[in-house]
């Protein structure tokens, strides 16, 4: 459908029908918005985990105890040696 709309240049009538069909149609049970959502979820995710793991490498530059570092930062102890 979205080749179609293109190619036959239909993005007005697309959009007024989408609003039309807005109360009908629920986006969240998609599934290229559901797998969207779970990649940008998964994106996040290992971006919050190179944060984390770039400030455990800081910490253990400084001289922080492992232990404290594992605590603080919810990593297992092996990642935080392996650094």
């Amino acid at each position: 459908m979205h080749v179609l709309v293109q190619l036959r240049n239909f993005t007005t009538d697309l959009e007024t029908v989408m609003e039309a069909i807005g109360s009908f149609f629920k986006i969240e049970k998609d599934p290229f918005y559901i797998k969207g959502q779970q990649a940008a979820t998964q994106s996040e995710r290992a971006k919050a985990d190179r944060k984390i793991a770039k400030m455990a490498l800081e910490l253990k530059k400084e001289g922080v105890a492992i232990d404290i570092i594992a605590k603080t930062t919810k990593l297992p102890i092996e990642e935080i040696e392996s650094l």
